[in-house]
């Protein structure tokens, strides 16, 4: 068995997995109040409605967040795909960040 293997370490793999992934939600949340306040327009069809309410945008992404970090946690120690598909929306989420980032210093 390596250490790679042992439910400790996938244990911990997947709570940093889910502290990037709510951390990466509130950068993301931020950036787009950035690209906002420098005039650009919210691209995301769901986010739009509730940007004019003041804890909404902060409590869908929370919600959503908590909600795949559950699942991810909650997974079996050996499903890697989990893994893989979280991954995949961090990578999504720097992205959406990034890209943000840029919008807002480019207005």
């Amino acid at each position: 068995m390596t250490i790679d293997s042992k439910p400790n370490s996938r244990r911990t793999v997947r709570a940093t997995m889910g502290v990037a992934l709510v951390a990466l939600n509130i950068a993301d949340v931020a950036s787009t109040r950035l690209v906002l306040d420098a005039g650009g327009v919210e691209q995301n069809p769901v986010m739009r409605p509730l940007l004019g309410l003041a804890v909404a945008p902060w409590l869908v992404k929370s919600v959503v967040a908590a909600i795949v970090g559950a699942l991810l946690w909650a997974a079996p120690a050996d499903d890697r795909r989990s893994e893989a598909a979280v991954a995949a929306v961090i990578m999504f989420y720097v992205g959406v960040i990034i890209w943000n980032l840029i919008q807002a210093s480019a207005a």
